[in-house]
């Protein structure tokens, strides 16, 4: 009887402990939640210069970063334009530290510089149209030692894959730490 009532003990022990955990997730990502809304709604924050980003894209890309009065970082955006699309990637930083990193990309229907008269020559009736453009976005939650704790894929579904998030966290970290050292 004792060892039945130990493995019902370490089994209660086990889903007390994973419960705790999800709700350690659930309030960071709330945490995170808020304080994206506290920078995109501050109408106190310094926008600094736009520094070009000259051969990281086939067009052009720029980066934008922003401050509080302060001078701490915020929040970055980086705008990379490509003939066929385009890619916004947000970085949102609280005390140095990456918290969130959300990407959009955005795919074009057609090039942006294919007019009713190329349209005509390759046989094709359908012209450049920013309005039929194919939108993913992504999600990357950190906590607060700077590990990804959430991934959320273009589709809307949760990343769990360990290898996966891994991989992600430190390609992300690396561009933030790049990107943050880029002076006009």
């Amino acid at each position: 009887m004792f060892k039945k009532e130990r493995i019902q003990l370490t089994a209660i022990l086990c889903l007390i402990v994973i419960a705790c955990q999800a709700q350690t997730a659930d309030k960071q990502i709330s945490d995170i939640r808020e304080n994206f809304r506290v920078i995109n709604e501050d109408r106190n924050l310094i926008i600094g210069d736009t520094i070009n980003l000259v051969g990281e894209s086939s067009e052009r890309g720029f980066l934008i970063k922003i401050a509080d009065s302060k001078g701490n970082l915020r929040k970055m955006v980086v705008n990379y334009y490509g003939e066929t699309g385009q890619n916004i990637e947000e970085y949102y930083v609280i005390d140095g530290r990456l918290f969130f990193y959300f990407t959009k990309k955005i795919n074009y229907n057609r090039p942006i510089y294919y007019d009713k008269k190329m349209a005509a020559e390759n046989g094709d009736n359908e012209v450049f149209d920013i309005k039929k453009s194919k939108i993913e976005d992504t999600r990357f939650y950190f906590g607060t030692d700077q590990k990804l704790i959430q991934m959320i894929d273009k589709n809307g579904a949760v990343i769990r894959d360990k290898k996966k998030m891994s991989d992600s966290e430190a390609d992300i970290l690396q561009e933030y730490r790049g990107l943050k050292e880029k002076k006009k």
